[in-house]
């Protein structure tokens, strides 16, 4: 079976949605945590809200004053007048603040008393909280909504970890640290722990003609039929100037150097050199990554294996299943962001008598001697010298 037919076999059975509804659960849990993360903002609205609040509570006390000013107002003016029909409009304004407190929160409220006797609210003004819990409305506080989403959380992450798929002799967990993992299901419907990597899966999409990635450029390579195809973006690109939005290729710069690796000036700048006066001239590289995958190939006796066709690509960014190019991971494994390689053939710099060789002479001290990158100079050969890999280095 191909390993193509193994993964999408896997998306239509029921048991292989789990890993799905698995990778769903992890995304319910990031968000619990953004919203969690949000918590804080959402009391400083609150707080901002009983500023608000405590306006309107001095706004309130002004209309309750204005109102029994008016009450005054009335019953001097009652005077030969209907004392029923006054005392109904007296009752209709008769308008009181009163205070509510409980363990949870502390509210004021306006109260009428009209008609006689039917005692009601027409309107709530505010509410301040005193602690955390449950409202006295039934709503919650910030301190509960908090306490909820980190419940919710972890319910979500004890479920996710505790999903687990039988077969094959043991089970394999879908949680959190296997993220990505492939999976087989058999003709049973049971799931098991596959040996297919990602590798894998890739190479058999580029053999398939089927790989297709954005931001990179490749070719294929067919070095027995002498034919060169380009692939991913490079397929629309024209060679040149169009491959100088990929760092790789447009990041390239020639510069000098001086020997402690330290680059004084980029070419172009006033104080560029060509000539070795500013120190070396180099070409600085950017980093960049690498897929191969070889498609066709043959073993011989002699040679081993001989690559027939193969598929490269490059990308200036780390992408699942690239791999760093070796030039930029320097002699203590760590990776490095460019690299300088030389712009010209190496040529000897005397530093017995200050100045580039210009010809093959014996007796070149290459434990003193330089190595060096510059224009204008023959560069070194092997023809009065020994000038082997080790010399050289």
């Amino acid at each position: 079976m191909d390993i193509i037919d193994v993964v999408l076999g896997g998306g239509f059975s029921p048991k292989g949605r789990i890993s799905t509804y698995a990778a769903l659960a992890q995304k319910a849990v990031a968000d619990a945590n953004t919203a969690i993360n949000n918590i804080d903002t959402i009391t400083e609205q609150t707080n901002a809200n009983n500023e608000a609040a405590a306006e309107a509570l001095d706004n309130a006390n002004a209309a309750l004053a204005a109102v029994n000013e008016a009450l005054e107002n009335i019953e001097e003016a009652s005077s030969g007048v209907d004392i029923t029909a006054v005392d109904n409009e007296i009752d209709k304004l008769a308008l009181s603040l009163t205070t509510s407190m409980t363990n949870e929160a502390i509210s004021k409220n306006l109260v009428t008393a009209y008609p006689a006797g039917d005692t009601s609210t027409i309107k709530n003004l505010l509410i301040m909280y005193q602690q955390s819990g449950n409202n006295i409305n039934g709503t919650m506080t910030q301190k509960a909504i908090t306490n909820y989403v980190n419940s919710v959380k972890q319910e979500l992450q004890t479920a996710i970890n505790n999903i687990t798929i039988s077969g094959g002799g043991g089970s394999t967990n879908l949680g959190i640290d296997n993220a990505g993992t492939i999976v087989v299901v058999g003709p049973d419907g049971n799931i098991t722990a596959g040996n297919a990597t990602e590798a894998d899966v890739i190479e058999a999409l580029i053999k398939a003609g089927a790989y297709s990635l954005s931001g990179v450029v490749g070719m294929e390579l067919d070095y027995e039929n002498k034919v060169y195809t380009r692939t991913q973006d490079g397929k629309i690109l024209q060679p040149g100037a169009d491959y100088n939005k990929y760092a790789m290729f447009g990041g390239r710069k020639r510069c000098n150097v001086a020997d402690n690796g330290t680059i004084t000036a980029w070419y172009g700048d006033a104080n560029y050199a060509d000539d070795g006066s500013n120190g070396q001239v180099m070409v600085y590289q950017p980093k960049f990554y690498y897929q191969r995958v070889v498609i066709n190939s043959q073993n011989s006796p002699v040679l081993g294996k001989i690559v027939k066709k193969e598929s490269l690509i490059l990308s200036d960014t780390p992408i699942t299943g690239f791999k760093i190019h070796p030039l930029f991971v320097n002699a203590d494994g760590e990776e490095v962001d460019y690299v300088l390689l030389p712009a010209y053939d190496g040529s000897i710099y005397d530093t017995s008598e200050s100045t580039y060789l210009t010809t093959d002479k014996n007796g070149v001290a290459f434990e003193a001697d330089k190595l060096s990158s510059v224009g204008g100079v023959k560069p070194a050969s092997g023809q009065n010298n020994m000038f082997t890999i080790t010399n050289a280095e």
